[in-house]
């Protein structure tokens, strides 16, 4: 009986709707602003689930509710214009980072949430690798500001173990930050850079972990590489 009333139902909602269609109140044009992040089918899919191919059978509400399950959307606003019309504003959480997990990069947003796929669009903000990264992240960025001599030519935050980061530089250089006291560990780097320029040196690695040492690994020249081969 269910499902015989359902199909009386959606048939009859089929013709009233076809005759509103019919008389001019089709949806000839939805018009999105705002979006950058946010797919176009993953747009049309939750608008798509709002039903009705009319402005009088579009349920605008319900439309504006499903886009704000979207990760990328802060908020939301869609209107019916009459008699064709329906108008999406989208205003999308911002990136405050990228974050490579494995083969897949993604946009994180202030509260540490992936909100979208990094499709290289956004390579002016900080880079961090690894599990667990997008956690902590904010916090360790937030205390590099304070060093503007540590950001030249840093290419990447990895976090070890869930637990400390090491600053990983173009050079190839690696730098090992301690699990606590990070604060007291840049700035202490910032001064030996400043005094010694000791990212600039002949160096793979740095190592700050024990408070008080400074442990550094030479790079390897070729002729003592050649040396070593048997």
């Amino acid at each position: 009986a269910r499902d015989a009333i359902g199909v009386v139902g959606s048939t009859v909602a089929s013709m009233v709707q076809g005759e509103f269609v019919a008389a001019g109140f089709g949806i000839e044009a939805i018009e999105v602003g705002g979006q950058k992040l946010t797919s176009d089918t993953d747009i049309a899919t939750m608008l798509a689930l709002s039903s009705g191919r009319s402005t009088l059978t579009f349920d605008a509400q319900k439309a504006q509710a499903r886009l704000n399950w979207l990760q990328a959307v802060e908020s939301v606003t869609v209107r019916k214009i009459y008699p064709d019309r329906v108008v999406v504003d989208i205003v999308e959480k911002e990136p405050v980072l990228r974050w490579r997990i494995g083969e897949q990069n993604w946009l994180v947003d202030g509260a540490g949430k992936a909100i979208a796929e990094d499709t290289g669009a956004y390579t002016d903000l900080p880079l961090i690798v690894g599990d667990g990264a997008a956690d902590d992240a904010l916090i360790m960025i937030n205390s590099l500001s304070r060093h503007d001599i540590l950001r030249n030519d840093l290419a990447a935050l990895s976090r070890i173990g869930d637990r400390r980061w090491d600053l990983i530089y173009y050079t190839g250089l690696r730098v090992q930050l301690p699990e606590q006291g990070v604060a007291q560990a840049l700035s202490r780097l910032e001064m030996y850079q400043r005094d010694h320029a000791l990212l600039d040196r002949d160096v793979t690695l740095i190592d700050l972990r024990v408070p008080g040492v400074v442990s550094v690994k030479p790079a390897m020249r070729e002729d003592e590489g050649d040396k070593k081969k048997p």
